[in-house]
């Protein structure tokens, strides 16, 4: 059974489980190819779509956990976020991944999202450490994870893409003590 998510609030986002009503928004961000330049390129829309539609049934099974991101001005959804599994460099991880429309871009909505699921992840969510796998060229995700807290401790190869992946930046955060 899929981990209840808790809906969390800033004061112009709403980041709240996926639904049905999601889809489409979905497949659009995650085919669009100015979005998905920096991680691998668009997606197929009718192998995403049915993707998505799977991971909204109650009984899918996956530690993955993804929010909607929605502008509480105008209740749309401009974005999603996660914290997915992933093996970096032979180690276990948290990736928290982030992806916003292109027309969303430069308001700050990214860093928001992004620092609300880190302090929620720490305080509500018994995480000690997560980090963020950055195309090294993508300077303004990379300013998203710096502002939310995230520091820069190396380099990889993106997972799964063999000799010829991509070098990503390994960003890092970690809860503090006490």
């Amino acid at each position: 059974m899929r981990p209840q998510l808790f809906i969390i609030s800033t004061s112009r986002l709403i980041l709240r489980a996926p639904s049905q009503s999601d889809v489409d928004s979905c497949v659009a961000r995650w085919t669009d190819d100015r979005v998905m330049e920096h991680m691998g390129g668009p997606r197929n829309p009718d192998d995403l779509r049915a993707a998505f539609i799977e991971s909204l049934k109650p009984e899918h099974q996956c530690d993955d956990q993804w929010w909607t991101i929605v502008a509480a001005a105008s209740d749309q959804p401009i974005g999603d976020i996660g914290l997915i599994q992933k093996t970096v460099d032979g180690k276990s991880e948290t990736e928290l991944v982030y992806i916003l429309d292109h027309d969303q871009w430069g308001q700050g909505f990214a860093s928001e999202a992004a620092s609300a699921l880190l302090q929620h992840a720490y305080s509500a969510g018994g995480y000690a450490r997560i980090v963020s796998l950055i195309h090294e060229n993508h300077i303004a995700s990379q300013r998203v994870a710096i502002k939310a807290g995230m520091s820069c401790h190396k380099k990889t190869v993106r997972p799964g893409e063999g000799e010829d992946g991509r070098v990503m930046l390994v960003f890092v955060s970690e809860r503090s003590a006490g």
